[in-house]
């Protein structure tokens, strides 16, 4: 649901994504069968090895970004380009 907020923000023209009215109140409370007590995996990265850093998804995601999609990465106003996007552009020997 937090991709609702990014529509929102920037290609939603300020309206909440369709799957935030229709799944919102669902999602507000855990399914019945949901084990509540297991402690989750991280995500498998989906992209290239020399993207990859072992045992963090957060920050192989940002390597990636940095190292193959930086020639699309934009950001609408109001929100701003990350950070660790523009340090890891300037710093990347790529």
């Amino acid at each position: 649901m937090a991709g609702g907020g990014e529509w929102k923000l920037g290609g939603g023209g300020g309206e909440d994504h369709m799957c935030v009215e229709k799944l919102g109140v669902l999602l507000s409370v855990p399914p019945k069968n949901s084990p509540l007590n297991v402690i989750g995996t991280d995500a498998t990265p989906a992209m290239p090895e020399e993207c990859k850093v072992p045992g963090d998804v957060v920050a192989s995601y940002r390597k990636y970004y940095i190292m193959k999609k930086k020639r699309f990465a934009t950001w609408k106003q109001p929100a701003e380009m990350p950070l660790w996007f523009k340090e890891g552009v300037a710093n990347a020997n790529i």
